[in-house]
């Protein structure tokens, strides 16, 4: 998988959660704990940690980044 990916399995599962995330978070105003449980985060904090790492910014951040 590695080879293939340059990723982990965890990391590749992540990246595919945070940018189905992202697309949430960019077109609804569904709650970011229904968004984060939907996208596989059984917890918030570590949801929010894995955004934070990923997309250098909290998901407040970036669904602020998107209104005016």
């Amino acid at each position: 998988f590695r080879k293939h990916t340059q990723s982990t399995v965890s990391d590749y599962l992540a990246g595919l959660r945070i940018g189905e995330a992202c697309a949430r978070l960019s077109a609804t105003r569904q709650p970011i704990q229904h968004i984060a449980a939907d996208v596989g985060y059984g917890s918030l904090a570590n949801f929010n940690r894995q955004f934070l790492r990923l997309r250098g910014m909290t998901p407040r951040a970036y669904r602020a980044s998107f209104q005016r």
